[in-house]
């Protein structure tokens, strides 16, 4: 198990444990602070230090240090509230320096798959060595900016504002538009601002995948009879869904623009302080998806549909799959094709066998009439 600063920094890799049932991340992590491995408790202080893990830390002791962890949704529950998906939002922002660190630890070799059984009893030294020359001579998976301080304050604003376009589908009615006919009231939108709404590029790479399994003929754009500012996408594929039936997300968008009359305006919670940070004061957003509600960032579903308008209304090619990807996909999801001539193998060799057994017949036949004739002589 590793920990890891919050700068990029490994503190201790420790190990190795058992890969059973016993010996999960929560079980292995009460042992290292009841038995205070590599003195953690020197370290960090239990009052203010917190540390953040993934959803295997879920059942961690809280008598000890306090564990941040993503929440998941609760029985029958199809969706986080808001303050739980920003909540769960701003763990993942952070985790995401632990995620890389063990991605680029993996890199080497000796460990990045199957370890020889002698170096089993080397393994903490091994890590421990591998850990320090990551912090040593690689450079850190953090680097401050000068955004971050306005990012911080940002993110702090933004998670007490309620999400008001939660409430809407269920009232709303409307029209089917193209976006050509909606272009009016839409801002400006670059990729830095819709990287910035995101909080991340991580949303703004996986928008390209998902417009690449959409079609222009699935996108569809709907427009608010009650709100000229607000508009409906549909048609974005989960990527977790069947291929067989896959599972569509609606995505409500809310742009602010004081030249309409019946402008819903869902941002007057901003101060003017916060208008000229990120450039995103005037936009909106809620998705069906389970995290769609939260006001800290957006889904990865939102963000698609924000570069799904940029592409459009700039005339910008959204990137398509090359034909060996394509042959891939085609090849390894779908096996109908592949089914279908295994069916034709097998009824083909049934006919071969059906075939053979008729010639062996008649030899037979024939063979006993040749020794009946034989005994009538």
């Amino acid at each position: 198990m590793g920990v890891q600063f919050a700068s990029g920094r490994w503190f201790d890799l420790m190990g190795p444990f058992y890969a059973d049932g016993d010996h999960n991340a929560a079980s292995i992590w009460n042992y290292i602070v009841e038995e205070d491995i590599g003195r953690i408790h020197d370290i960090f202080d239990e009052r203010t230090d917190e540390f953040i893990g993934d959803r295997g830390f879920r059942n961690v002791d809280n008598e000890g240090f306090t564990v941040r962890i993503p929440l998941s949704l609760a029985k029958d529950q199809v969706q986080l509230s808001t303050q739980d998906a920003n909540t769960t939002r701003k763990i993942t922002k952070l985790r995401n320096c632990v995620e890389r660190g063990f991605g680029r630890l993996k890199k080497w070799r000796i460990i990045g798959s199957v370890i020889d059984n002698n170096l089993i009893s080397k393994v903490d030294s091994l890590l421990r060595i591998l850990g320090a020359i990551d912090n040593k001579y690689f450079e850190s998976l953090f680097a401050p900016a000068d955004s971050d301080e306005q990012d911080v304050e940002f993110i702090k604003h933004r998670e007490v504002i309620s999400n008001v376009l939660q409430n809407l589908p269920t009232t709303l009615q409307w029209i089917t538009r193209q976006v050509h006919q909606i272009v009016d009231f839409i801002p400006a939108l670059t990729l830095e601002t819709i990287r910035d709404y995101g909080l991340d590029d991580y949303a703004l790479k996986l928008a390209i995948p998902y417009l690449q399994h959409a079609t222009a003929i699935c996108v569809k754009t709907h427009k608010s009879k009650q709100y000229s500012n607000v508009i409906k996408v549909e048609g974005i594929k989960s990527r977790y869904s069947k291929k067989s039936a896959p599972k569509h997300h609606k995505i409500f968008l809310q742009f602010d623009n004081d030249n309409w009359e019946n402008d819903y305006t869902l941002s007057s919670d901003y101060d003017n302080d916060y208008e000229s940070w990120l450039n995103i004061k005037c936009i909106n957003s809620y998705c069906s998806c389970k995290s769609g509600a939260r006001t800290v960032g957006a889904c990865a579903h939102v963000i698609t549909a924000l570069y799904w308008l940029y592409c459009n209304i700039n005339d910008v090619p959204i990137p398509g799959y090359s034909a060996k990807s394509i042959t891939l996909q085609r090849n390894i999801t779908d096996l109908q094709p592949f089914n279908q001539h295994r069916r034709e193998q097998k009824t083909n060799k049934g006919d071969i066998y059906d075939t053979n057994e008729d010639e062996s017949s008649s030899d037979e036949f024939l063979e006993d009439n040749r020794r009946k004739k034989k005994r009538t002589y």
